[in-house]
């Protein structure tokens, strides 16, 4: 490969340099990964070796930098063999997580590309769940990341509606902008963030300022009336804003209860009336439309 690494963008992914260069990370990491497989889960590092994708990734994230490529695809390897995903499933998580639509995929964009919507009011403060509904974002942020494996492939929308002050969470939001620049980098499209209540937008001022320039590119700021340049209504949710009557509530088959998985920490009760209260307000709201 030519020792020039300056920023090959506008490179294709069956160009013949981007493939040498794809070629020549392998190469590198390859003894890296043998010596330390116990580090990292084999089928992730498998899929290192048979999808392009998660070198390209890399590879524009360093400017075409072998070395520094090499290293952040080990942190990834390394990310996923920490979460566990590879060896989670959807029925791993409460079937109260679901029953919320708390994190969905529905329906595509105007391009056809995927949509994964985050409804920010069900980011409930809680000691016992609190790692468990982190998970359960990133999880689904993960599988749509790892299905389609593609630069700028899926959309997501963070609905901003029914949020107030006791649901703020910095980490939360800085969670999801750490998972997307340095675990799956160039996956997503845009991040639309949907319908914020007037009286934080000093707020979203402020988490801004944790984007990176690159990412700030991809972060749009949109309501019901401007949400239809990237989403057509008609594939929107009626609960998000849309006029899509279709049920955008999908319960895995042998989903357990947050009691019968185990979560018994003292905040448990006032969760799950918390839960159930906005699953009513859901049923109400879609009622009346």
């Amino acid at each position: 490969m030519s020792k020039d690494t300056s920023f090959k963008r506008h490179l294709t992914s069956d160009d013949p340099e981007m493939l040498e260069a794809i070629k020549d990370v392998r190469i590198l990491l390859e003894n890296e990964l043998k010596d330390n497989s116990d580090l990292y889960c084999a089928e992730d590092v498998q899929r290192v070796f048979d999808v392009d994708f998660e070198v390209r990734r890399f590879l524009y994230l360093t400017k075409f930098d072998p070395v520094q490529t090499v290293e952040l695809i080990k942190n990834r390897l390394k990310w996923r063999k920490e979460t566990g995903f590879s060896e989670m499933k959807p029925d791993s998580f409460p079937s109260e997580f679901y029953e919320c639509g708390s994190v969905f995929e529905f329906k595509t964009d105007k391009d056809g590309h995927p949509v994964l919507y985050i409804r920010s009011k069900f980011n409930v403060k809680s000691e016992t769940l609190s790692r468990p509904i982190r998970q359960f974002l990133l999880y689904n942020m993960d599988l749509i990341d790892q299905r389609l494996a593609k630069e700028r492939s899926w959309g997501m929308v963070f609905d901003g509606q029914g949020f107030t002050w006791q649901n703020i969470d910095f980490d939360f939001l800085h969670l999801i902008i750490k998972t997307l620049r340095n675990y799956m980098p160039w996956s997503i499209k845009y991040i639309i963030i949907y319908e914020i209540p007037r009286l934080l937008e000093s707020v979203w001022r402020g988490v801004q300022k944790f984007i990176p320039d690159d990412g700030k590119k991809l972060v749009k700021v949109r309501n019901k009336h401007t949400i239809g340049e990237f989403i057509d209504p008609s594939n929107i949710p009626k609960v998000i804003g849309g006029v899509s009557n279709e049920d955008f509530i999908k319960i895995p088959q042998g989903c357990k209860t947050c009691r019968e998985i185990g979560y018994t920490g003292n905040d448990m009760e006032r969760i799950e009336k918390q839960f159930e209260k906005m699953i009513i307000a859901d049923r109400n709201l879609l009622l009346k439309l």
